[in-house]
């Protein structure tokens, strides 16, 4: 058994770049919730019974740049209990070198004021991808600011997405260089303090 007073500070060292340079991991759900700017925009005059919409937006998320696609459809003449409109589509959020995950989504959006602006939420269903996502699952939400005028939207994503070819994200070499440092500092102290506990008695 390896006790921490017994370590040395270039084995504790030894140890985090070891951590540090071992393959990655892999896991197949990853969880994340970012914010991103886009634009709504009508695919065509609205008919009696519903508005068309596609939706493009970027993201910074922890598995790099995403961009979504979304086309939907808001039914104008149907009222929610809250005074919204239903509305529902399909989107693709494509990823790092093509990889993509597309599914269904559904939800709400509020009246707009008279300056356009208004708020939406929407729930996702994520049913298949490609590359890193291929053979994808799991569900999202958006929480969004939108002006209908303008078309500018700021949306909230949170996504929990399963799929074989996911890998962690692991810790960046700054952040592990400040975990040995750490360990190194906390083993120099276990001893000082041993030595000074030896001296006094």
């Amino acid at each position: 058994m390896i006790y921490v007073r017994k370590l040395s500070l270039a084995g504790i060292a030894t140890m985090v770049l070891l951590i540090g340079i071992a393959p990655a991991v892999k896991a197949d759900t990853v969880s994340f919730s970012v914010t991103g700017l886009g634009i709504s925009v009508p695919t065509g005059p609205p008919t009696p019974t519903q508005l068309d919409f596609n939706f493009k937006g970027n993201y910074d998320s922890p598995l790099g740049a995403l961009a979504i696609n979304a086309l939907g459809s808001v039914a104008i003449t149907v009222l929610n209990p809250d005074g919204s409109n239903p509305n529902k589509g399909t989107f693709t959020v494509t990823g790092p070198n093509g990889s993509a995950f597309s599914g269904t989504f559904a939800g709400s959006i509020q009246q707009a004021t008279q300056a356009g602006d208004t708020t939406y939420t929407l729930s996702y269903i994520i049913t298949g991808g490609t590359g890193i996502f291929a053979g994808a699952t799991g569900t999202g939400t958006s929480i969004g600011n939108l002006n209908v005028i303008t078309g500018a939207t700021q949306d909230r994503l949170t996504v929990n997405i399963t799929a074989p070819g996911l890998t962690a994200p692991v810790p960046e070499p700054t952040t592990l260089l400040l975990l040995g440092t750490g360990l190194a500092g906390l083993a120099s102290g276990i001893k000082r303090r041993r030595k000074q506990r030896m001296m006094g008695s």
